[in-house]
C-alpha cells in the first residue's frame, strides 16, 4: 500500500516518462510561502529523489532566512512601509519622496536585481565615490542602510557589506566653506533690512529670528500671529503647526509632533512681522506672506528669489542656502545670546532623547518669550557697557 508524500506530490505528467512535482515552498524572495510546480523527466523513483532534495534544499534555506534582492525588498516589505508611515502620519511625505527619488533614480538601476548578501564592498565603495556629491552619496546610503535595516528585520541573515565604513565623495572645497558659515547678529540684521518691503523678508525674519524652517516660514496664517509684551519688550508671537509644501500651496504637517511650537520673533523684527500682519488683515488678505490675491508666496518662489536676490548683487553678505538661516539662529542664540542649548533645542522643536524632555519638558509660549526677551535684553546691555 502505497503512502502519501508528507511534502509535496509525485504525480504522472499528460507526457509519457515525465512526472510532475507540486510542494509549498518560501523561495527566500520575500514573498514568503507560496505553491510550486516542477515537472521532471523520469520515473516515479527518480520524482521522490527530486521531492526529497527539494525539501532538505528548502529547508536549509529557511533556517538560513529569506535571501531576497534590492528590488523585492523595496516592493515587498519597504515601500509598504513607507505608505503606511505615511498614511499614519510618523512619516512626512516630502522624506518618502526623497526615499523614492533615490531607489528609482540611483538604487534600483545598479543594485534592484543583486541579493543583500551578494553585494561586494569594493562595488559599494566605487558606486558611492561616483554619486555627484558628497551629500548625494550621504543620502543614497541612507537610503540603502534603510533598506537593510527593514531586510535585517524581516529575517534576512548574512549581510555583511553595510559593515564597512565607506568613504564619501570629496567636497568641493567652496561648497564646505559655505556649509560650513553661518550669519552672525550683526550679518543677519543687515541683509533682513535690504530685503524690506520683499516677499522674502517675513521668511527671512521668520528663520533668522525665530528658528522657522523655510516651509514652515512660508505657511504662517495671519490667526497665527499675536502680540506679547514681556518686560517692555513687544514679541511677536507665530503659531507654527503646519508648513508650505515644497512645489505647490497645499498645507502639510510640520515635520514632526515637537515641531508644533509657538516662534518668538524680538525686537525691532517683531514690530514689522506685527505691521506686516495688521496690513494684510485690514487688506482682508489671509497669509503673513501673502502673495496680494489671498494665496502664500509659493515655496519654490521664495527659494528662487532668495537666490536671484544674491545673484544681482543686493546682499552685502555673503549668499548663503535659505536653510542655513535657521542654523544661523541657533548660533546666534547659544554664542552671541547665550541661551542655554536645552532651550534652544525646545525652541527649535526638537524632541529631545532623555525622559525629561520627552514626557516632563512643557515650556509655553510666555516662558519662550520671557527666554528671548531676556536674552536680547542682556545681549543690548553689555553692547550698551562695551560702546
Amino acid at each position: 500500500m502505497s503512502q502519501r508524500s508528507s511534502w509535496g506530490s509525485n504525480r504522472p505528467a499528460a507526457r509519457n516518462g515525465y512526472r510532475v512535482l507540486r510542494f509549498t515552498a518560501d523561495m527566500g524572495d520575500g514573498r514568503g510561502k507560496m505553491r510550486h510546480t516542477k515537472t521532471i523527466k523520469g520515473s516515479k523513483r527518480v520524482g521522490d529523489r527530486e521531492l526529497a532534495r527539494l525539501r532538505v534544499m528548502y529547508e536549509q534555506q529557511r533556517e538560513q532566512g529569506p535571501r531576497p534582492t534590492f528590488r523585492q525588498c523595496w516592493e515587498t516589505w519597504y515601500e509598504p512601509e513607507l505608505m503606511e508611515r505615511l498614511e499614519n502620519d510618523t512619516i512626512r511625505r516630502r522624506t518618502v519622496n526623497i526615499y523614492k527619488n533615490q531607489w528609482r533614480k540611483h538604487i534600483e538601476p545598479v543594485w534592484g536585481d543583486t541579493l543583500f548578501t551578494d553585494v561586494d564592498p569594493d562595488a559599494y565603495q566605487k558606486w558611492l565615490l561616483e554619486r555627484s556629491n558628497q551629500q548625494m552619496a550621504r543620502l543614497a546610503n541612507v537610503t540603502v542602510g534603510n533598506l537593510v535595516q527593514c531586510a535585517v528585520l524581516h529575517g534576512v541573515k548574512g549581510i555583511e557589506f553595510k559593515k564597512v565604513r565607506y568613504r564619501l565623495p570629496k567636497e568641493d572645497s567652496e561648497m564646505t566653506k559655505m556649509n560650513a558659515r553661518v550669519y552672525k547678529m550683526e550679518e543677519m540684521a543687515r541683509l533682513v533690512d535690504e530685503l524690506k518691503g520683499t516677499t522674502l523678508e517675513v521668511p527671512a525674519i521668520l528663520c533668522g529670528f525665530g528658528s522657522c524652517r523655510v516651509g514652515e516660514s512660508c505657511g504662517a496664517r495671519l490667526s497665527d500671529v499675536k502680540e506679547l509684551d514681556v518686560e517692555g519688550m513687544r514679541l511677536a508671537v507665530v503659531r507654527i503647526d503646519k508648513q508650505l509644501s515644497e512645489r505647490g500651496k497645499e498645507l502639510e504637517p510640520v515635520k514632526n509632533a515637537h515641531s508644533v511650537r509657538p516662534v518668538i520673533i524680538p525686537e525691532p523684527w517683531s514690530l514689522r512681522i506685527l505691521e506686516i500682519a495688521e496690513r494684510n488683515r485690514s487688506e482682508g488678505l489671509v497669509w503673513l506672506n501673502d502673495d496680494g490675491f489671498g494665496e502664500p508666496v509659493m515655496r519654490a518662489m521664495v527659494s528662487h528669489r532668495w537666490r536671484k536676490f544674491f545673484k544681482d548683487g543686493k546682499a552685502s553678505v555673503p549668499y548663503l542656502t535659505m536653510q542655513k538661516l535657521r542654523n544661523s539662529w541657533q548660533t546666534m542664540m547659544r554664542w552671541e545670546l547665550g541661551v542655554d542649548g536645552d532651550k534652544i533645542d525646545r525652541m527649535m522643536g526638537h524632541s529631545g532623547t532623555d525622559v525629561r524632555a520627552i514626557y516632563y519638558d512643557r515650556p509655553d509660549e510666555v516662558v519662550f518669550a520671557e527666554t528671548v526677551a531676556e536674552a536680547y535684553i542682556r545681549y543690548r546691555s553689555r553692547a550698551d557697557r562695551d560702546k
